[in-house]
């Protein structure tokens, strides 16, 4: 089953996959040797993916098919979990189905359901890769053929002959813009425009006025209503020289008559400000 669930996980990356080489280490995954050959598996991986940058593992994918319970208790070793936890490259957990849950999965860097599933999340992204490149290409060709099509037309419209219409058109136009923009016209407009620009100038300062105003009342306010507090915080009391009781439950005797509530020898806290103590009632 271990044999069919790395064919199913090889089988989707080469599919999917644009590029990147994936190097399979084996181990036994269950029995009384399992954990450990999948510890010396493991550390045999982080050793191949940091020691040479023609061999860096950009990921290491811990995988095998479904099974029973004791099937898989080697993916819930304790030191296979610590060394998973420690690992520099990142770790993919695909043990099993999706009902299989193993320790590896809660502190790898990530947990698929199945192997299949571990394929697809390494090749998202180069599906959507090449997807795109696809349509790029499409866009490209239609591009080409277009312009390929509009070579003559453009080659006429680009004629000598044409260029000189052309241009005698653009002349034309600009000859009437400038007879429409007279020089008069331009001076009255200018000076509406110095009338709204000092309006502009006389609104900008009273609104800057008017909010340096403001702050200065809302701070003035602020600071006001934190001497406020300060003056009423209960710490601030307790500087001052007073003390208050609590019983056990820390309700405040406030009074005599809570006071003559109280059981004989039962025992208070008489709080300061920098602490408190334990008192009877006498």
């Amino acid at each position: 089953e271990g044999g069919a669930a790395l064919q199913d996980f090889l089988n989707v990356y080469r599919r999917r996959a644009l590029s990147g080489e994936v190097v399979v280490i084996p181990a036994v995954v269950q029995g009384q040797a399992s954990a450990q050959s999948l510890r010396a598996a493991l550390a045999k991986a982080i050793k191949c993916g940091l020691s040479s940058s023609d061999l860096a593992f950009d990921v290491i994918v811990l995988t095998r098919g479904g099974g029973s319970m004791e099937d898989l208790w080697s993916f819930n070793d304790e030191g296979l979990a610590w060394d998973i936890y420690n690992c520099p490259i990142p770790i993919i957990s695909a043990v099993g189905h999706q009902v299989d849950y193993t320790i590896c999965d809660y502190v790898s860097d990530l947990r698929c359901e199945t192997p299949t599933a571990a394929a697809q999340v390494l090749t998202q992204y180069q599906t959507e890769v090449s997807a795109n490149l696809g349509r790029i290409k499409a866009q490209l060709l239609h591009t080409s053929l277009t312009l390929k099509a509009r070579g003559p037309e453009r080659l006429k419209e680009l004629s000598p002959k044409n260029l000189v219409a052309i241009l005698k058109e653009r002349m034309s136009l600009a000859s009437r813009r400038l007879r429409e923009c007279r020089i008069d016209d331009k001076i009255e407009r200018l000076s509406g425009f110095n009338e709204l620009s000092l309006r502009l100038d006389d609104c900008s300062r009273k609104l800057v006025m008017n909010e340096q105003r403001r702050v200065e009342q809302l701070s003035f306010k602020i600071e006001k209503l934190g001497n406020m507090m300060s003056a009423l915080n209960p710490k601030q009391v307790l500087n001052r020289g007073y003390t208050y009781v609590s019983n056990d439950s820390h309700k405040v005797v406030s009074n005599k008559a809570s006071w003559n509530k109280l059981a004989k020898e039962q025992e208070l806290n008489l709080h300061f400000s920098d602490g408190s103590v334990k008192i009877k009632r006498s």
